[in-house]
C-alpha cells in the first residue's frame, strides 16, 4: 500500500518559511499524509531545514536563509509526491490514553 497524497498548495508565509496546505478544515484522514509528507520533507531537506511544523491540514517548513531560498525549496518540495508514490505508507502511531480525574478537590477551578 502507498500512500497516495493530495497535492497541497504552497503558501510563501515568511521570508524563511512556506506553508504546505493540504485542507483549510481538519479532517482526520489527513493525519496519516501530512505525516508521510513530514517524513519525506525531513529527509529530503535535511540540513536545509531550521524547524518543520505539522498541523492538522497543513505543514509550516521553516529554512535556512544562509543555505537556501525560497526557489530552492519549492524546487525540493514539488519533488516530495514522486518520492511518496514510491515508498510504502507508515503504520500509525501509537496510542497514548492518560487518565484523568475532575473533582472539586483537585481542581477546584472546575
Amino acid at each position: 500500500m502507498t500512500v497516495t497524497a493530495p497535492l497541497p498548495r504552497i503558501i510563501p508565509v515568511a521570508e524563511d518559511a512556506v506553508l504546505l496546505e493540504f485542507s483549510q478544515q481538519i479532517e482526520p484522514q489527513l493525519a496519516p499524509v501530512i505525516s508521510a509528507w513530514a517524513v519525506a520533507i525531513r529527509q529530503q531537506l535535511g540540513q536545509l531545514l531550521t524547524d518543520l511544523v505539522p498541523s492538522y491540514g497543513s505543514i509550516t517548513v521553516y529554512y535556512d536563509l544562509t543555505s537556501a531560498d525560497f526557489r530552492l525549496i519549492i524546487s525540493l518540495l514539488k519533488t516530495i509526491p514522486e518520492k511518496l508514490s514510491r515508498q510504502p505508507a507508515q503504520r500509525p502511531g501509537r496510542l497514548v490514553e492518560l487518565p484523568v480525574w475532575y473533582h472539586p478537590s483537585v481542581g477546584p477551578d472546575l
